[in-house]
């Protein structure tokens, strides 16, 4: 297969898909437009979802992935990563972390602690939409209701840290609940994006923060910035549009863009409330060429189909509107019914808690580790879909 170009123009890279025909690839290969399979058949590592337990934790039946939305791909060396960590359930009596990864070359799912010190334990660190990779593969994470990044170059070997509050003149180390964290590619640069604190950006090559949008906290508190508004100044999601080079970023139902020029556009809201909370999953479209975004869209109050209360939902970026996608299909489900990985055991029929979104632009599909079990600490079930979206 020849190189695949997955962003377009600026600081973008043209890659080979790895390792000439792995189990990723082929799986991949194999799916039509809008076509659903399971991925994880026979493979030991994953262990029926059991790998994303936050390793070194005796609390069974929770997982890694708990109030989060994304994990991101390394396009350099075709690794899945995730970094994240367990709420404090009823019977967790502590906060357990751990650093999710999955390598295409072995076809090998690992799970590891964080450096301590660094990324120690008993630390909250729910992962919202705060896990990105640059196009070096370095690997970041944006740690909960903090401004601290703390960042990987060798697979989690070791860690180093960085705050990003040196470039938030408002609020310096502050941080809400919730916020984003994005690479974007065309400018070189990170961008930490607080519903309450305000938007920063780190460009990687100068090594220097600065404050370039308010938001709710934040109104005309600067002038010589755009004011972003959000309906919620929780939960807030961004990604990384290749088709447009611009990053789409919101908080419940607005939606903004920002160009690679660095402006600010408000756009359609989504008819949906989007909560990176366990009930919404937001993404680009892994297709060069497709101009979308998706999300999936859980909780109660949505389309029902079948009985299993869901809701998929694109946006068009160049047409600028909403419209409801259809579930897909899989080998045996006519595309009638919900999307395979809602409605499993454990988790109840209409939620997308324990569940990751990752886009493979160099494969077009999106992954999703789905953890599961049907008692705690008794029975794993979870799996891990990939999603050929139309």
């Amino acid at each position: 297969m020849p190189p695949i170009t997955y962003r377009n123009g600026g600081l973008g890279l043209t890659v080979a898909p790895g390792g000439g025909g792995n189990a990723l690839q082929t799986a991949a290969n194999a799916l039509s437009a809008n076509q659903w399979t399971k991925f994880d058949t026979g493979n030991t590592s994953w262990a029926n979802s059991q790998i994303m337990e936050p390793p070194g934790g005796t609390q069974l039946g929770y997982s890694v992935a708990e109030f989060a939305n994304n994990a991101s791909w390394d396009h350099v060396n075709h690794r899945m990563m995730f970094f994240g960590g367990n709420h404090q359930n009823a019977g967790a009596t502590i906060y357990w972390n751990g650093f999710l990864k999955y390598d295409a070359g072995t076809d090998t799912w690992t799970n590891t602690i964080g450096n301590t010190g660094e990324i120690g334990q008993n630390v909250e660190l729910h992962a919202y939409n705060q896990n990105t990779t640059d196009d070096a593969g370095v690997h970041y994470f944006l740690q909960y209701a903090s401004s601290v990044i703390y960042y990987t170059s060798d697979y989690g070997a070791t860690w180093s840290n960085m705050d990003s509050g040196a470039g938030n003149l408002a609020w310096g180390t502050a941080g809400q609940s919730g916020q984003a964290l994005v690479w974007f590619p065309d400018r070189g640069s990170l961008l930490r994006i607080d519903g309450d604190y305000g938007i920063s950006e780190w460009i990687k090559n100068t090594n220097t923060w600065s404050y370039i949008a308010n938001t709710n906290n934040t109104q005309s508190a600067y002038p010589g910035v755009p004011n972003c508004t959000f309906e919620s100044h929780y939960s807030n999601w961004a990604c990384y549009n290749p088709d447009q080079q611009a990053v789409y970023f919101g908080g419940t139902n607005a939606m903004w863009k920002m160009d690679k020029l660095g402006n600010f556009t408000s756009k359609t809201a989504s008819p949906n409330k989007i909560y990176i909370d366990g009930t919404c999953l937001v993404a680009s479209h892994p297709t060069t060429g497709a101009n979308k975004l998706v999300s999936l869209v859980g909780g109660t109050g949505q389309t029902t189909n079948n009985g299993l209360a869901y809701s998929i939902m694109t946006y068009d970026c160049v047409g600028n509107s909403w419209s409801t996608a259809g579930a897909g299909t899989t080998g045996t489900n006519s595309g009638t019914g919900a999307p395979p990985l809602m409605g499993i055991n454990g988790q109840g029929q209409n939620s997308l808690f324990d569940c990751l979104i990752c886009p493979i632009f160099e494969y077009g599909v999106l992954m999703f580790p789905r953890f599961d079990y049907t008692g705690i600490g008794t029975t794993y079930d979870g799996s891990v879909y990939l999603w050929k979206p139309a």
